[in-house]
């Protein structure tokens, strides 16, 4: 291939690279063997931070025999696969053309699949021409400047992207970049690379997560500009002003620490400096599976850091938040030591709080931690917080100090506990006096002082902890699903619409009626019975890490948020939950198999599971049917098809009315033969098979104490701990806490006020 000349795209610091009266010549008539070739070529190795910043200038460039299609080439610059295969993809390639060298009219040459970059010129992109060859658009008379955004570098915002809005409300998005040259364990900073013009007199930024739902990545440090564009004479984008839209806070300021606990087998969300690295190990502490190690520490500036999400914090000013963990010290050799607070191998913890440009604003906690040998120290403090927060632009964590000793992470947390914006932890004494749109996702810790006046609109998550002192008035559309201690002292009206999983703790004192089909041989069962099959389908996750609780989940954008989790039919479900085979072997994290039938054996015929149908995970106590096939809506249902089908599965998922059937039943009590004969039951007798379950299984509220902290009290009964929502990721350890490119910068912090914290740790030496 014949290249006349290649460039970088990135020129070091302010330098600029000039062509200054160069001729190109015949780069039509290459031949054969050189029929790709082209007079200048941008080059996609060595691309360090991935954006275009080259600022090349051209000054007397000719070309003879050299049509447009052969002048310049970006095409394998930017479509380069990213590491670790090679170094691509470079993005933002905004060539200036002031002469009109390439095209005998001066403006800027940039890369066809980068529409931010026509999206905000004066005419919106309209003039701009697809040039022969070269995988560039021809923008005339443009006038854009470049710019480089540098943000958090953690791999969980990687595919974060940054939303741009003019005056005129024009949009458009940017992705990030790392440097090429890095490896995955740190990276210093990512880069969002911006080529803007100047008419609008102010840009919005702002970002979205990989769901476009409003999010923040962790910390945006700054922006710099390259060089004004030259031939242009109207303002510049760096006279334009910058609003940065940080959101306003929401449910994710609930899980401000997403992988505290490192049960995701990664250290997505933390980082550290360059060295040491930060690396997984097992058991975690008091029985967990994993936690996390730094490698060996040769400074007290070998940090490990979290970055919390500071949008949240600018509403908090003034209110308390609880920040919690373990911790635990070793060697560099990996021997367990123990540390007396303020020791020399203690670990110093810091929590700050600073502005965008990382001006220190507090620094709320300043401790050394003790840690004892071999155990796990919990440390605990509860902190209020400064008053005024509006400017906060960078929230976290840091772990330093203690030269030549390994820290041990595990179960870390902060939880907004005290203030207009936290939730509540007492139960309210008189209830609301309307209904609740939808019902609670947990179980309260006590009921309410007196009775509701009307009941909840859907039936509840979970069964209440104390026995009603009189019952419904209405039937159940759910049994419940826990047995009950006392039996009832009446038959039901009418049967529930499902079976119980479990039966009464005591006798009934009515006695129950034969099921013709309990206990009944294949060969003997009837034409008013069917056989169950031993084993049907189902679609499990494939491994523990992929299962959540998506049950948990009432109103359609919690559940939306939850990578694992789709909304259908006004109820969240798990993404493997209903799938067919073929669907179900596609699915990422989803693999068919064969499960035990709860109505295996002989049954009555409404109540037998086919071997086709998908039983999906719900709350311990409930198993429900998803049928893959009926795509339809009944006329009385409520919402919209879009509602109510699944965009990635197209399924509907539905309870089974069990319709009446003259089935013959006969008591088994001779007391009860005169008697009026009750209404046929549609359920069986409990067989002797456990029920089928599904879902993750519970663990006692005790447990409670060692797994990361939330705002809700621990319930009094067992609850489902649902396991953590974000994904299995690779591992990354990247950013340092100040903006500095010298860690030592952090050498100096603010005196933290006797009042503003108080903070206990259990783990120091006598």
């Amino acid at each position: 291939e014949r290249v006349g000349i290649t460039f970088n795209p990135n020129a070091p610091g302010d330098q600029q690279i000039v062509l200054n009266r160069v001729s190109f010549h015949n780069f039509d008539d290459a031949g054969p063997k050189c029929s790709d070739a082209h007079a200048l070529f941008v080059e996609s190795e060595q691309v360090r931070e991935g954006i275009y910043n080259g600022q090349v200038k051209f000054s007397g460039v000719t070309f003879t025999n050299t049509s447009e299609e052969h002048r310049v080439d970006v095409c394998r610059s930017m479509n380069t696969p990213p590491p670790p295969k090679e170094e691509g993809p470079v993005t933002n390639i905004a060539i200036e053309d002031h002469e009109g060298a390439f095209t005998g009219v001066p403006g800027f040459l940039v890369q066809e699949n980068d529409s931010a970059l026509r999206t905000f010129l004066p005419d919106g992109g309209d003039s701009c021409r697809l040039m022969a060859g070269g995988c560039l658009y021809f923008c005339p008379d443009a006038c854009l400047q470049l710019a480089t955004v540098v943000i958090n570098p953690n791999v969980k915002y990687a595919k974060y992207r940054m939303s741009i809005t003019d005056d005129s409300g024009n949009v458009d998005y940017k992705i990030r970049q790392v440097h090429k040259e890095w490896n995955d364990n740190f990276n210093e900073n990512a880069f969002i690379g911006v080529a803007l013009p100047g008419h609008s007199s102010t840009y919005r930024m702002s970002f979205v997560d990989e769901h476009d739902n409003p999010a923040w990545p962790g910390f945006v440090k700054s922006i710099s500009y390259g060089r004004r564009p030259m031939n242009c004479a109207t303002p510049h984008f760096q006279d334009s002003a910058i609003i940065w839209d940080y959101p306003a806070p929401g449910v994710r300021c609930n899980s401000l620490m997403n992988n505290g606990d490192f049960e995701l087998g990664s250290i997505l969300g933390w980082q550290g400096s360059k060295t040491p690295k930060l690396e997984m190990m097992q058991p975690g502490a008091d029985g967990s599976q994993w936690a996390l190690q730094t490698g060996e520490r040769n400074s007290k500036w070998a940090t490990v850091r979290y970055f919390f999400d500071p949008s949240c914090f600018r509403s908090w000013g003034g209110e308390v938040v609880r920040l919690s963990g373990k911790i635990r010290t070793r060697t560099n050799k990996g021997d367990d030591v123990t540390c007396v607070s303020g020791s020399q191998c203690a670990p110093k913890l810091n929590f700050q709080l600073k502005t965008q440009s990382a001006s220190l604003i507090a620094s709320v906690v300043e401790t050394s931690i003790g840690t004892v040998a071999g155990e796990w120290t919990h440390f605990e403090t509860e902190v209020t917080l400064p008053a005024n927060l509006q400017e906060v632009g960078q929230a976290g964590i840091m772990f330093w100090d203690a030269s030549k000793y390994r820290f041990l992470l595990d179960d870390w947390n902060i939880v907004h506990i005290k203030g207009e914006n936290a939730p509540s932890e007492q139960p309210t004494e008189v209830p609301s006096g309307a209904l609740s749109s939808s019902p609670s996702a947990k179980m309260s810790v006590s009921p309410t002082v007196s009775l509701s006046s009307s009941p909840s609109g859907t039936p509840t998550t979970f069964p209440s902890a104390k026995h009603s002192g009189a019952p419904s008035s209405a039937t159940s559309d759910v049994p419940s699903g826990s047995s009950s201690a006392v039996p009832s002292g009446a038959p039901s009206s009418s049967p529930s619409a499902e079976m119980s999983p479990s039966p009464t703790d005591l006798l009934s004192s009515v006695p129950s009626l034969k099921d013709l089909c309990a206990n009944l041989k294949k060969n003997q069962c009837n034409t008013k019975c069917v056989w169950g099959p031993k084993k049907v389908k189902a679609c499990l996750v494939k491994k523990k890490i992929f299962e959540h609780d998506c049950a948990q989940y009432t109103e359609k954008s919690l559940c939306k948020e939850e990578k694992y989790c789709k909304f259908v039919d006004r109820r969240c479900f798990h993404k493997c939950d209903g799938l067919a085979k073929k669907k179900c072997r596609k699915a990422q994290h989803c693999k068919p198999a064969k499960i035990a039938n709860p109505c295996f054996g002989c049954q009555l015929e409404q109540h037998v599971v086919q071997a086709d149908d998908f039983p999906v995970r719900r709350a311990p106590h409930e198993v429900i049917v998803v049928d893959t096939v009926d795509l339809t809506m009944d006329e009385e249902e409520e919402g919209s098809a879009e509602e109510a089908v699944d965009e990635e599965d197209g399924f509907r998922d539905h309870r089974r009315p069990l319709p009446p059937s003259p089935i013959e039943l006969t008591s088994d009590s001779s007391d009860a033969s005169d008697a009026e004969p009750p209404p046929p039951r549609e359920s069986p007798s409990p067989t002797n098979e456990p029920p089928i379950e599904l879902a993750s299984s519970s663990s006692n509220a005790s447990d409670s104490s060692d797994s990361s902290i939330t705002s809700f009290p621990p319930p009094t009964e067992p609850s489902i701990r649902p396991p953590p929502s974000a994904g299995l990721l690779k591992e990354s350890s990247e950013e340092p806490w100040s903006s500095s490119s010298s860690d030592s910068s952090d050498s100096s912090f603010s005196s933290a006020s006797p009042s503003s914290s108080s903070s206990r740790s259990t783990g120091d030496a006598p």
